[in-house]
């Protein structure tokens, strides 16, 4: 248990990555520098549920993804990527 840096993960990627809600286009949009490989898009709400599931994200270095429907309120979008996941909590208005 010495080597602590075994088990550490290296986020510097992850890091990278931005997503948010704009509420002027009323898409996810997402940036992506590294052109990382996303698997999945999931925006849920604040208590959890799974609200929409995106999956067939292309790499691009920009990206807006419609979502419909969503009222306003607080919402979590979460990314799966290869290298982990990242969440950001949103506002839609």
């Amino acid at each position: 248990f010495s080597n602590q840096d075994a088990l550490e993960i290296d986020d510097t990627q992850l890091i990278k990555i931005d997503v948010y809600y704009s509420n002027t286009i009323k898409s996810i949009v997402l940036i992506n520098p590294t052109l990382q490989t996303i698997e999945s898009i999931e925006v849920a709400n604040i208590l959890g549920q799974t609200i929409h599931t995106i999956s067939n994200v292309t790499n691009e270095n920009y990206k807006e993804i419609e979502v419909k429907n969503l009222s306003s309120g607080a919402y979590i979008i979460t990314l799966i990527t290869e290298n982990g996941t990242v969440s950001k909590k949103v506002l839609v208005e």
